[in-house]
């Protein structure tokens, strides 16, 4: 990765108070790779830690790709054992260090952060703020896919302009902390608190835990800095009393249809077709070529955020008539030759589900529709009642059709669908992934609708691989 930002080894040593060993100090770090596989020559290697691996490990590979520099704990691999011309930088916790270098760059930078948070929709939320910041001005940058942890986020900023006006980063979590560390380092201007649903509770616990959690965006946040969420938000009374202690202004939304109280935004749906959707916001028409409902619902929070930035409604119009998203693993419509393949594998759960079905059941009410789903993670002792619970959801959403993969809590699908749906045979389970394609293509009739999900550790991108016809296509 290269460093939008060089910096000198002895600055860093200085920054991060760590200690140079073969070095002058005088050594320009240009770029830097935390991955052994994909280090080039004269990068700088970091050696992160994470609960599955340590980039100490690696430390003796990483010499023999002619890296720039180490940075690394002494307590887990000594300086003494590198080569005497490599230049080493001795620090007491590599990840911290890293963050200090990410609070260094924000330091630096003199436009603004926007920050994107929430249980379901960040990286749909960020990629439609991202474009819209694009268009205004093509200097923005944004983060790339979801690099969104305590790894990712001061990844992206190393890597962030000091020229753009607007950094726009997604900030996930899935323990208690994490939000409020990276909101301290990235200070945003202003941010989106797109949802907070079942996501991450095996280390969270609740749903009030992942508001608490999720509220963290408050803890960098200048005060009067403003926070976009929708008005039914779960557990709006928590983040509204957290926001005010930050002295954060909590603006909601909420369409036209759904109850409302005083002071929240209204948005009108005015037309939808295949060719995109019209809708009114701040007293305006909006014309946007998406037409999925989940990416028109991600696109409010961008546009009432910017606008509270003090973009004019008129030049929002126009950044949104020219509106581009194609987020891999997301909610990805792909038109086979007699039938439809819709690749939602990029994660799940609970509330990502309903939200999926609920689309699924408006944009395709005449046709018949098959789940092909693997397993939800991360949710703890909830875990075998949040699948049933997900399993009658798809069979009251019209769904005729569910074949489970995975050999984790993906069969309580089935207990919650068989409580919910007469079809007795309508379900099957597999262990096995060529079983599972193979009953699928004996299964599958012309004019099916086929909906694919499951979080990122079910592997499910491999069945849409495996029977996909064609490339994919943006919604």
């Amino acid at each position: 990765m290269k460093l939008a930002c060089p910096i000198l080894a002895a600055e860093l040593a200085e920054a991060v108070a760590g200690t140079l060993v073969n070095a002058s100090g005088t050594e320009k770090i240009v770029s830097l790779s935390h991955d052994s596989r994909t280090l080039e020559s004269g990068d700088w290697f970091l050696a992160l830690r994470g609960d599955a691996f340590d980039g100490h490990d690696f430390i003796p590979k990483v010499v023999g790709k002619k890296p720039g520099g180490v940075i690394l704990d002494p307590e887990r691999f000594s300086a003494n054992e590198l080569p005497p011309n490599l230049p080493c930088l001795s620090v007491s916790d590599p990840n911290q260090a890293l963050l200090v270098w990410g609070g260094l760059l924000r330091e630096r930078f003199s436009g603004q952060v926007l920050a994107i948070t929430g249980s379901n929709g960040k990286t749909t939320s960020k990629d439609l703020l991202g474009s819209l910041c694009r268009s205004l001005d093509s200097n923005t940058y944004a983060t790339k896919g979801n690099l969104n942890n305590l790894y990712g986020v001061p990844l992206t900023l190393l890597a962030a302009p000091l020229k753009a006006p607007w950094w726009v980063l997604e900030l996930g979590t899935n323990q208690f902390g994490e939000i409020p560390t990276l909101s301290r380092m990235v200070r945003p201007a202003g941010g989106i608190l797109t949802n907070i649903g079942e996501s991450h509770l095996e280390f969270l616990g609740s749903t009030e835990g992942v508001a608490r959690e999720k509220s963290g965006l408050f803890s960098g946040m200048a005060p009067g800095s403003v926070v976009v969420t929708h008005a039914h938000t779960k557990h709006l009374g928590i983040l509204k009393k957290i926001a005010a202690q930050h002295n954060v202004r909590l603006l909601t939304w909420c369409w036209e249809t759904e109850p409302s109280n005083a002071g929240t935004e209204t948005v009108a749906l005015l037309a939808r077709d295949s060719s995109g959707t019209d809708f009114r916001l701040c007293d305006t028409k909006f014309s946007c070529p998406l037409s999925n409902p989940l990416q028109v619902q991600n696109l409010i929070g961008p546009l009432l955020l910017l606008a509270e930035q003090g973009i004019s409604v008129t030049k929002l119009r126009n950044a949104v008539s020219g509106l581009q998203i194609t987020p891999s693993g997301r909610f990805h419509v792909r038109e086979q030759a007699d039938w439809t393949l819709i690749d939602d594998t990029y994660n799940a759960n609970p509330s990502s589900f309903q939200a999926v079905a609920e689309v699924v059941a408006t944009l395709y009410p005449d046709r018949r529709k098959i789940a092909v789903v693997g397993r939800m993670a991360e949710l703890g002792r909830h875990s075998p009642e949040l699948h049933r619970k997900v399993g009658a959801l798809l069979a009251a959403s019209g769904f005729e059709q569910l074949l489970t993969f995975g050999e984790d809590d993906s069969p309580f699908y089935t207990e919650g669908w068989r409580t919910a749906s007469h079809l007795a045979k309508s379900t099957q389970h597999f262990t096995d992934f060529t079983e599972l394609a193979e009953a699928f293509s004996q299964l599958r009739n012309p004019g099916d609708v086929v909906l694919v999900k499951g979080s990122r550790s079910a592997g499910m991108e491999r069945f849409v691989q495996s029977v996909s016809e064609t490339t994919e296509t943006p919604f």
